[in-house]
């Protein structure tokens, strides 16, 4: 089923790959674009650390690293499922969510594969280009323990981000009309876009193993540092967990689902 999936999803990728770029002059323009609004979250970083006392225990060239690895992964997130929420959304108000539950897969699979936008691909190479130059500047070493963390990190992180976007939809099939659930969740993604030094003792816990937001950035680049607090670890298993939990209440919103209507 999962090897079936893949191949859904690299099908899925292949023709929205061919769409966009089908349109040329459009996608350029779109890319550079979207490397110039890539770049003012590190610029902004940058102006507040400066002109402030900074984040505790961090220097300019880590932060910088940091928002590095936000823009990495927030750019393989928004290629990989970008197109999700607007999608689920069209389908309940219009009715045709039914299609989905017609297909010989699992619901949540074919609406975990149908997200591909390519156009955040000059997001996720910025992330890249920045993330590289100051894992150098950093002097960042990789062993092979460090390698498999951050793959653990990595995975963890999308398992985490595919359950938030299982309880969305959930709640837009239950609902049909909730057109500011996407704002909600991604108001609560920016706390994953800072050290959580910054945050009261009790939020760095949560944010760590409860409900890992810090498993976006600041568990990578705290790996990549080579200094990882090892509670951090079970931020992995609580990824699966919440994954978990968000796909059996996904299928119960499904179990009440009464096509257009709600």
């Amino acid at each position: 089923m999962i090897s079936m999936l893949f191949k859904l999803y690299m099908i899925s990728a292949k023709l929205k790959i061919a769409k966009e770029l089908s349109y040329r002059a459009d996608f350029i323009s779109g890319t550079i674009t979207s490397i110039l609004y890539a770049l003012v979250g590190p610029l902004t970083q940058y102006l507040i650390f400066t002109n402030t006392n900074g984040f505790p225990g961090w220097t300019i060239e880590q932060v910088l690293l940091f928002q590095g690895v936000v823009l990495l992964f927030f750019g393989i997130r928004d290629m990989m499922f970008g197109e999700i929420q607007t999608t689920i959304m069209d389908l309940v108000w219009n009715g045709e969510f039914d299609t989905f539950l017609l297909k010989p897969f699992s619901t949540s699979g074919v609406l975990l594969t149908s997200g591909f936008r390519f156009s955040n691909i000059s997001t996720v190479i910025t992330g890249l280009i920045i993330t590289t130059y100051y894992c150098f500047v950093c002097g960042v070493r990789i062993g092979l323990i460090q390698a498999f963390v951050l793959i653990a990190a990595f995975v963890s992180s999308l398992i985490f981000y595919m359950a938030l976007i299982l309880l969305c939809s959930a709640v837009v099939i239950s609902f049909v009309k909730v057109s500011r659930i996407t704002e909600i969740v991604e108001a609560l993604l920016r706390f994953s876009q800072y050290p959580i030094q910054i945050l009261p003792p009790a939020l760095r816990i949560a944010f760590l193993i409860v409900f890992p937001l810090a498993i976006f950035a600041y568990v990578p680049v705290q790996v990549l540092l080579n200094r990882l607090e090892p509670i951090a670890c079970i931020g992995f298993l609580s990824c699966i967990v919440i994954f978990y939990l968000s796909n059996r209440i996904f299928y119960f919103s499904i179990g009440k689902y009464t096509s257009a209507g709600g």
